[in-house]
């Protein structure tokens, strides 16, 4: 049903937090469904909030990421002081945060002008959630869906300080998945499991989008060689963000009462998303005095 919809799609509003000229993991996506939208004929508005805020490691900045492509037109909206539209919890009074409302005010005098055939908001961050709510009021009889991107209350790698903050977003969840009119996920486990878990849920209305990559990115005549570079030796390559920080979080008698006070969806060990694993079997392969070891390079 969803991408029957789409398929007639004349005019398409992307909201997201993220967007070029931020780098990080959290811009690629909405980059690449604002450049294939316009691929398909579509007009794309991105709505984003505007690029004069302290960055964090999550989203440094990457002015190589910032395209303009034909057909899609980008609207930024400051982010004010007291917004919490960038917590990964959708708190109460959500509808009351002053960037979501603008956000929402923007999307109506922006539907007025050159209406829109569907909306698409892109998270996370999670306290934009109730934008799904929020923008069908004023773009009245315009679908509204959501792209997940991450499994949001079933992510075992986001630690809550408490259960009941767990359970906040988890009723979020669960009402921003019915009100919206599609959702799409990025693996076919999570959208197994929101069926299982949401009751009244239409199969239909969720879909699978899984993360890829560009293809004319690989296009290169001469492809780039890291420092160091021996065409001899086998390369590991890590070209994503390192959690290393998560490593000392949880590390001494404070870690250890941390790691036990906090309440994770599912039991999943966040070293491994650090190099560490990689490190400790590379360390095992030298200790016994595999003939490969020094052949082998590891580039973070």
């Amino acid at each position: 049903m969803l991408n029957q919809h789409l398929g007639a799609i004349k005019h398409l509003l992307l909201v997201c937090y993220f967007y070029p000229p931020d780098g990080g993991a959290g811009t690629q996506r909405p980059l690449s469904i604002a450049r294939h939208a316009a691929a398909c004929g579509w007009s794309v508005t991105v709505l984003t909030r505007d690029q004069s805020h302290e960055r964090s490691v999550w989203d440094p900045a990457d002015p190589t990421l910032h395209q303009s492509f034909a057909h899609v037109r980008e609207v930024r909206i400051a982010v004010p002081e007291g917004s919490n539209a960038m917590e990964m919890i959708a708190g109460n009074g959500a509808h009351e945060d002053p960037w979501l409302r603008a956000l929402t005010d923007e999307a109506g005098k922006l539907h007025r002008d050159n209406p829109f055939d569907h909306v698409l908001i892109t998270m996370p961050p999670y306290g934009m959630a109730p934008l799904a709510r929020m923008i069908q009021t004023v773009c009245p009889q315009t679908p509204v869906s959501i792209d997940l991107r991450d499994p949001w209350a079933f992510d075992g790698a986001f630690a809550y300080s408490k259960k009941s903050l767990w359970r906040q977003n988890m009723a979020a969840m669960e009402d921003t998945l019915k009100v919206s009119h599609g959702v799409v996920v990025n693996t076919p486990e999570v959208r197994k499991r929101i069926l299982n878990t949401f009751d009244d849920l239409d199969s239909d209305r969720i879909e699978v989008v899984t993360n890829g990559f560009e293809p004319d990115a690989f296009e290169l005549d001469q492809p780039p060689q890291p420092k160091g570079f021996d065409p001899d030796c086998m390369h590991l390559v890590h070209v994503g963000t390192l959690h290393s920080s998560v490593v000392m979080r949880y590390r001494g008698i404070k870690g250890w009462l941390r790691h036990f006070k906090n309440y994770r969806a599912e039991p999943v060990d966040i070293v491994g998303r650090t190099a560490v694993p990689i490190l400790h079997a590379i360390a095992a392969l030298n200790l016994a005095g595999h003939p490969g070891i020094d052949k082998l390079r590891l580039v973070l």
